[in-house]
């Protein structure tokens, strides 16, 4: 039965034969609800194919189809996310299951929190106790959630501060889970580390940094982190394995790494991005406390002050990571600027636009190119750095969360402040959809035009001219 009419597709005869097969399984009442969706599409080629191996992966086509015909809703779904590229398609083709809890089940008016999905966590490791199942469990729980988050981005249309929240507070809850599971697969043989004075426990605190630290990343992003102890000392002398601080928080921490980001065959959780840290990848894996205060008092750089506006502790103990935070105030927003340190903050400024520039990719990199996402949090944080001395409304690791404060303190005017965040907020959208396109951690526009335009009618735009 010929459906596309004057539908445009790159490919008629496979979105046809597809579309056949569809219909042999779905019989005549599916046709004029996929023709509806399909006229209706970012990329119907895709949405034809993508449904085309879903079905023949599901358990019961039939059914699949049944629902779809009775729930206009699930077909929109279905549809609007097969649409969207590889990544979403290829997440529902292997796990055909995931679609009905989408429609059923998953929570898609709101953002998770870090606590909920602790909750959820701490009940899949009673049942799960070994390094390796904890590791696995992960894995597929960050592919699931990660599905549903891209849902409420291309179907639900939520915010963005809650899109980037919901991503951020999974991470959160991800670095928690990596640091219990390292913590108890060393325990057997090494135990806890106690301090040498009085056999006090040392603990430990992952510090996010970059877009994870202001609770606002993205589909495709590393996670940039600190490790941090509290003090130096030892392993229990009753543990079988004996070992200085530093030895264990490098096997810990490496674990930790492990469990987010080695390859499996069910993925990874997040790629992890450890040069953040004290003497960057020269340096040890984690720091206690006073050496890494020391060290940012003693040989901190200008482009190191700016990436601590940042920090957060999002994982071990918290109350650990606001006190190295506090302690390095003095050091991230001091009083007054000298004219070193922000020719210094120049230098970085310029490099970037050069090395970007030598690219080629001024005009179509988001993230990087002149207008981007960079220049804007480069603004934000430059003013943060100037203003954050005097003002504690500013200090904030939260790149919207700035703009207001700096709005609200006039530091910038109401006119500025309110462009400054729809910019943000218009790339960083754009930046969504080109992830969420192929799982992939890119920023750069498509050069051909028939992908610019796809890309510009995934973000509601007609055509690619309207969009640019």
């Amino acid at each position: 039965m010929e459906v596309l009419g004057y539908i445009e597709v790159e490919d008629r005869e496979t979105a046809q034969s597809c579309l056949n097969t569809v219909i042999e399984l779905g019989g005549d009442a599916i046709v004029a609800p996929l023709t509806e969706a399909l006229e209706d599409s970012a990329d119907p080629l895709k949405v034809i194919v993508g449904l085309t191996r879903f079905l023949e992966r599901s358990l019961s086509a039939t059914t699949e189809l049944a629902m779809m015909v009775s729930s206009p809703r699930y077909l929109r779904m279905l549809t609007t996310l097969f649409s969207q590229g590889t990544l979403l398609s290829d997440t529902l083709c292997r796990n055909p299951e995931y679609s009905a809890w989408l429609l059923t089940e998953a929570l898609l008016d709101r953002a998770r929190t870090r606590d909920e999905v602790v909750a959820e966590m701490k009940r899949a490791f009673d049942t799960r106790t070994t390094f390796e199942e904890r590791s696995v469990w992960m894995r597929r729980h960050a592919r699931l959630e990660l599905l549903r988050i891209a849902t409420r981005e291309v179907f639900i249309h939520a915010p963005f501060d809650s899109i980037v929240s919901d991503i951020s507070a999974l991470a959160d809850a991800m670095l928690e889970a990596a640091y219990l599971a390292a913590r108890e697969q060393l325990a057997p043989r090494m135990g806890i580390p106690v301090t040498y004075e009085n056999d006090a426990e040392i603990t430990f605190c992952i510090l996010a940094m970059g877009k994870l630290g202001g609770c606002e990343l993205n589909f495709s992003s590393d996670i940039d982190l600190l490790f941090l102890y509290s003090a130096d000392g030892h392993t229990p002398e009753s543990a079988s394995q004996s070992a200085s601080t530093e030895e264990y928080f490098r096997k810990l921490g490496e674990l930790i790494i492990k469990a987010l980001s080695e390859q499996t065959a069910d993925g990874r959780v997040f790629r992890v991005d450890m040069r953040l840290r004290p003497f960057g990848k020269g340096g040890p894996i984690a720091s206690s406390l006073d050496n890494a205060v020391q060290y940012y008092s003693t040989y901190g750089r200008a482009w190191e002050r700016q990436a601590m506006i940042k920090a957060r502790p999002c994982a071990g103990d918290m109350t650990l990571g606001e006190t190295f935070l506090e302690r390095l105030r003095p050091f991230v927003y001091p009083r007054y600027f000298d004219d070193a340190t922000l020719e210094d903050v120049r230098g970085i400024k310029q490099q970037t636009e050069a090395i970007v520039a030598g690219k080629a990719h001024t005009e179509r990199e988001v993230k990087l190119g002149r207008g981007g996402i960079r220049d804007i949090e480069f603004t934000v944080q430059m003013l943060q750095l100037l203003q954050g001395g005097r003002w504690p409304e500013v200090r904030t690791s939260n790149t919207l969360a700035a703009i207001r404060a700096l709005g609200e303190r006039q530091r910038v005017s109401p006119f500025e402040a309110e462009t400054l965040e729809r910019n943000y907020i218009f790339l960083r959208r754009i930046e969504h959809r080109l992830q969420i396109e192929g799982g992939l951690q890119t920023h750069i526009l498509p050069e051909n035009k028939q992908e610019l335009t796809l890309l510009a009618r995934r973000l509601g735009y007609q055509t690619s001219d309207a969009f640019m």
